[in-house]
């Protein structure tokens, strides 16, 4: 049975997309309207952390007009 005695505590989660690797050159010229490819594709899974530990997995979604992640794994 999951524990509801801190069920009204608030915890901040992170969203982690993937890393990429560029140029400093690429960093320096860029400018507004650029676009950052991330080479992470949309059904690939995200990680869903918390406190510097992934919980979850999931892929992420529009939720009207949010990125939102529909969990797909959670981890024990």
């Amino acid at each position: 049975m999951k524990s509801r005695k801190f069920k009204g505590v608030k915890v901040e989660l992170e969203i982690n997309v993937g890393k990429l690797t560029t140029t400093l050159d690429n960093l320096m010229d860029m400018k507004t309207g650029d676009v950052i490819e991330s080479g992470v594709e949309l059904s690939d899974k995200v990680a869903v952390i918390l406190d510097g530990n992934t919980i979850a997995k999931g892929i992420l979604i529009d939720k009207n007009g949010y990125f939102s992640v529909e969990v797909t794994d959670v981890l024990e």
